[in-house]
């Protein structure tokens, strides 16, 4: 084998020692590139299907809350018990425009509890956004939802017209409450993508180094 060797051309030996070695960069090149695709379908995942939908869906529910609070406010204008009264000749029968108020107030409210619960869903898959990251009040994502539901059905109570039963003051004063939560919902999902991310390099990171070893590279 020695004498095989010791025949061959210079050019020869030196394609006999640095052929592996190609073929190992080249295999590692590979290797990295599908690690890296791989972590970038895992990233994109993470952040359009589960971060993307969650704040999406927080977003949609704190506009939908403040419109219901536009249309019971807007009711209430309406009905002559808001220090603004509403705009018309003395008699004016604003009836027809107090239904379509109260209808927004009602359809938009329930669409609130319907938004937060799908991005409790989605939430709820992940341990650490949902029970272990903590908002600056000291609540996790998953009390958070506790205590806006909660809350929520309070809010509601304290806008019954059907029954007569309206506390506007505590009315508006819940309404900061609630919104509140959803905020803070919202920072914990940003917290848990910052989190995912650098997890995200870290892994990648450390299985090209650990490829790199392997080939002595």
């Amino acid at each position: 084998m020695r004498k095989l060797i010791s025949n061959l051309s210079i050019r020869a030996k030196i394609m006999l020692i640095t052929t592996p070695l190609t073929c190992a960069i080249i295999f590692s090149t590979i290797v990295s590139g599908i690690i890296a695709n791989r972590a970038k379908n895992e990233a994109e995942t993470i952040y359009y299907d589960t971060l993307y939908a969650i704040n999406n869906n927080l977003v949609s529910a704190d506009r939908d809350f403040y419109q219901a609070l536009v249309g019971a406010s807007q009711h209430r204008e309406l009905s002559g018990e808001a220090p603004v009264k509403p705009e018309g000749n003395p008699g004016t029968d604003f009836s027809a425009q107090m239904k379509e108020k109260l209808n927004d107030f009602e359809e938009n409210k329930s669409q609130v509890l319907n938004k937060v619960k799908d991005a409790a869903d989605i939430a709820s898959k992940f341990d650490i956004l949902y029970n272990q990251l903590k908002s600056d009040s000291g609540y996790t994502f998953s009390q958070l939802v506790n205590l806006f539901n909660s809350g929520y059905d309070e809010w509601v109570a304290l806008y019954d017209v059907g029954n007569g039963r309206v506390d506007w003051t505590s009315f508006n004063d819940k309404f900061n409450t609630l919104r509140d939560y959803l905020d803070k919902m919202q920072e914990i999902t940003e917290e848990f993508a910052v989190i995912e991310e650098e997890e995200i390099s870290k892994s990648i990171n450390n299985q090209v180094m650990a490829i790199s070893i392997v080939f002595g590279l």
